[in-house]
């Protein structure tokens, strides 16, 4: 189904993912649902660049008519 949301996350110095969150939930559950199974399911990435500082990256994934566009803040 159609529908979009905001996943919030944080990467800590080895690359895991931390403090996993909805900012924006789609009033679409199995979006939702699907979404937040994903994100699950990455528990980790390569270490990021040494720049990072913990900023708060957000995910906006957005479904419309079977295509669908994720896009990063």
């Amino acid at each position: 189904g159609d529908g979009e949301c905001i996943v919030a996350f944080q990467i800590d110095s080895n690359g895991k993912l931390i403090n996993r969150a909805f900012a924006k939930q789609s009033t679409n559950i199995t979006l939702n649902n699907a979404v937040y199974k994903a994100v699950m399911a990455t528990p980790s990435y390569n270490p990021p660049p040494k720049l990072y500082n913990n900023e708060t990256l957000k995910l906006n994934i957005s479904f419309d008519n079977g295509n669908f566009a994720i896009t990063m803040d």
